[in-house]
């Protein structure tokens, strides 16, 4: 790989021989032990950088970045391919301030291990609805992380339209110009200078 990393045969980043002094599994297998003994949740892959456990909440998963040593917490509800970060979920419960508690760095086995101490503290606390399976919590998260994820293309698609309306009118394309404000009005409100630029390319095209 270009970065010196060897890769697999599905361009997956396949973590270096020293990656085991950072003792990963072990440390989260000890870290996370209440998913088992107080949630009933049995571990279903170890390998040197990745854990997971399946129980009542989905898949609770950990993995320590092969390219990036970053360290994460996901979980997948159950019966879906859903895949939920740690800060989507603490969102869907309104604790979206803890998101900024922990950092994520793993790239020496001190700060690994401080920060999956962080997560399974942050885990422990704020998620037992979710690792119980509980439905209505499921689906709320389910619910706010699907508006969140429209809020966001919504944005993008008005920032792409705005960027081409300032295309248009560089270009004195008044027909353009008003057809995309146009398009404009329907997904978000007009600024004034858009305001104004309508009425100038409504008279001039």
């Amino acid at each position: 790989s270009p970065e010196g990393r060897p890769i697999d045969m599905v361009g997956r980043f396949v973590p270096s021989p020293e990656r085991a002094r950072f003792r990963f599994s072990e440390i989260v297998l000890k870290a996370f032990g209440y998913l088992v003994s107080d949630f009933g949740y049995a571990v279903s892959k170890t390998d040197v950088t990745f854990v997971s456990w399946c129980g009542a909440g989905g898949e609770v998963r950990l993995y320590h970045g092969r390219g990036s040593y970053e360290v994460g917490f996901e979980m997948v509800f159950p019966g879906t391919d859903e895949v939920y970060s740690l800060h989507d979920l603490l969102v869907g419960l309104e604790k979206s301030s803890l998101a900024s508690e922990f950092g994520n760095a793993g790239s020496t086995p001190e700060r690994m291990q401080e920060t999956i101490r962080q997560l399974a503290e942050i885990a422990r606390d704020t998620l037992p609805a979710v690792l119980r399976g509980d439905h209505e919590t499921l689906d709320r998260i389910r619910s706010i992380t699907l508006a969140r994820e429209q809020a966001a293309r919504s944005e993008i698609r008005i920032e792409q339209v705005r960027a081409k309306c300032g295309r248009a009118w560089k270009t004195q394309d008044y027909d353009e110009y008003v057809r995309l404000l146009d398009d404009l009005k329907k997904l978000t409100e007009l600024t004034a200078v858009e305001e104004k630029r309508l009425q100038i390319a409504i008279r001039k095209r």
